[in-house]
């Protein structure tokens, strides 16, 4: 988990320091819009991504994760293990930041302020209870004269989308409405699956016959009926709809 950890920071770290009067209005600015729209059932926090620490967080947390917002202003992105499932943080470290990131930096530097993260995970249970499904927006708001992100800005909420799994989704807001970027989601049940069914799984859940897919993978039909038959199996499921249905819980 501290690989995760530290992988992530790496990928948010700027070298860029935040004046400190600029950082005390963003700061006050980002509270007093907080706690005129925030969502009884969310909570928002405004993130330094020179210090990797949280210059605010609303209370609201402690209902979520059973930190206080002061606590959270403390440990900064380490608080991130405790209160997050660990799967989650090592799947979304590994492979949903980065590939984020990486669809953000393909943007235009004048599009980049216009970009929006949508990110699903779960946050551990505190008091005994179930862990929270929570789905995350968030942004980059600052700016350095090169162009490069100082801050970051979201907002948590339980979402009722549940998934066994991470999600991560990027959009462009424009004059007309959305563009959408990225959309992956990585379901932990999809691990007993062998690096051949991955791509198999693939192929069928964006609709493919499976004589397209024997074409694609360069196999016969017959083999292409063994591995579905197989992943089938593995995942408790009996036909292409169900399978692209259980892979796209929305």
């Amino acid at each position: 988990m501290k690989e995760a950890l530290k992988r992530h920071k790496s990928l948010l770290k700027s070298n860029t320091r935040l004046p400190e009067d600029d950082l005390k209005k963003l700061i006050h600015r980002f509270k007093r819009a907080s706690n005129q729209s925030l969502h009884k059932n969310s909570f928002s926090y405004l993130l330094n991504l020179h210090t990797l620490g949280y210059e605010f967080v609303s209370d609201q947390c402690v209902a979520f994760t059973g930190l206080t917002s002061a606590e959270f202003c403390e440990k900064g992105l380490d608080v991130l293990p405790e209160i997050m499932v660990s799967e989650d943080l090592a799947k979304l470290a590994k492979h949903i930041f980065p590939e984020m990131e990486t669809a953000y930096k393909a943007m235009e530097p004048e599009d980049r302020s216009k970009i929006m993260f949508e990110i699903y995970y779960r946050l551990k249970g505190h008091d005994n209870k179930e862990p929270i499904s929570i789905v995350e927006y968030s942004s980059y708001t600052v700016f350095d004269e090169e162009g490069n992100a100082t801050a970051s800005t979201g907002i948590c909420y339980e979402s009722s989308l549940q998934i066994n799994g991470v999600r991560g989704i990027v959009r462009l807001q424009t004059d007309s409405g959305q563009e959408l970027i990225y959309d992956h989601m990585i379901l932990h049940e999809l691990e007993v699956l062998t690096a051949t069914e991955l791509k198999l799984t693939e192929l069928l859940s964006k609709g493919n016959t499976r004589k397209d897919i024997a074409q694609e993978m360069n196999v016969s039909i017959h083999t292409v009926k063994t591995h579905v038959k197989n992943i089938y199996k593995k995942l408790n499921v009996n036909s292409a709809t169900e399978l692209i249905s259980h892979l796209n819980p929305n």
